[in-house]
């Protein structure tokens, strides 16, 4: 009896730890070109049965939203509970805090002419870029999202991704 009166009391106590450690981040991203973006994604037990996935790194402009990277093609299904890597290619002149988020675009019809569907239970995505400032490499993670699933994201259906800042 006594852990479960003190656990509201440890709960207090450990945000107040995390609190204090996240004001001394500096969650501002450098403003440094950036030529690539490698992205991390884990499958879950629903795999990416064919392939047909587009994925764009994108900037918010005026209220609409713009490509700052070439999309890439996932061409060829995952196994489940698997991990791919991908590079997107940044346009010239991208910067790391130009980019506001990840989208997948999920294309349709993509196995043959009568496919109704398949979902893609993502597990696992994470975001990871390395600029040169003054003379020293830095990487850092633009995202990562982690759930169970973090995404089920359904055959022709599209998810963005919002970068953490």
């Amino acid at each position: 009896v006594d852990q479960m009166f003190h656990s509201a009391h440890d709960f207090i106590a450990t945000w107040e730890k995390a609190t204090l450690a996240a004001s001394s981040i500096n969650t501002e991203l450098p403003p440094a070109p950036i030529s690539q973006v490698k992205l991390t994604v884990e499958t879950g037990t629903d795999n990416l049965k064919c392939g047909g996935v587009m994925i764009s790194a994108m900037k918010r402009v005026d209220g609409q939203d713009r490509q700052v990277s070439i999309p890439m093609m996932i061409s060829r299904g995952l196994p489940a509970n698997s991990t791919y890597v991908i590079s997107l290619n940044m346009f010239p002149n991208t910067e790391v805090r130009d980019i506001d988020k990840i989208r997948f675009d999920y294309i349709p019809n993509k196995c043959d002419l009568f496919d109704t569907g398949d979902t893609w239970n993502i597990r696992t995505l994470k975001v990871a870029y390395a600029v040169v400032n003054d003379g020293r490499v830095e990487p850092g993670i633009l995202m990562h999202k982690r759930g169970a699933p973090a995404k089920r994201l359904d055959r022709g259906g599209s998810w963005t991704v919002y970068t953490e800042r």
